[in-house]
């Protein structure tokens, strides 16, 4: 294999490894601030028999993220990075991004879980946009988000369960 071709390789493996970091940072750093709140007042909420337990959260977001940051990484680089339409269904990924990562402070540290639900909505909203987006230049991007989308299903109908019962 020549230099080049084994440069672009590790260029792409780099990209890669930096699009599923950079969603994984924001919900770590998530995680961290609102670890008490989880293991204090989370417990004593009224939740649904269907609610799923405590440990799966965090393994199926480290999925999630990876899956999310490979389907970004794919748009990038099919769709002529921030150039061009990929700029714009990339700045929706950056939007669910935000939205996302602003969820676990307003319903954890804020305990406001009307806010939460409302922010939610939004982050599924955008979630259906993006894969939508992403599809249209990728649809193995588009289909990556997939699992997010089913995700975010399940934890916006809990918010709503939470937020009537609590």
């Amino acid at each position: 294999m020549d230099k080049t071709k084994s440069d672009r390789k590790w260029l792409t493996a780099l990209q890669v490894l930096i699009a599923m970091l950079i969603p994984n940072l924001g919900g770590i750093l998530g995680a961290v601030f609102s670890t008490n709140s989880i293991q204090g007042w989370y417990l004593t909420l009224i939740k649904p028999s269907w609610t799923p337990p405590n440990w799966l959260f965090a393994p199926v977001w480290v999925v999630l993220y990876c899956l999310m940051g490979i389907a970004s990484c794919l748009v990038y680089r099919r769709g002529g990075g921030f150039r061009d339409k990929a700029k714009w269904f990339l700045s929706i990924y950056a939007l669910n991004l935000i939205l996302n990562w602003c969820w676990s402070p307003v319903f954890f540290n804020a305990r406001d879980i009307y806010a939460a639900f409302i922010l939610i909505i939004f982050i599924l909203i955008t979630a259906i946009i993006e894969a939508a987006a992403f599809g249209y230049i990728s649809w193995i991007a588009g289909a990556l988000i997939l699992p997010y989308i089913a995700w975010l299903t399940i934890a916006t109908s809990l918010n709503g369960w939470i937020y009537y019962n609590n």
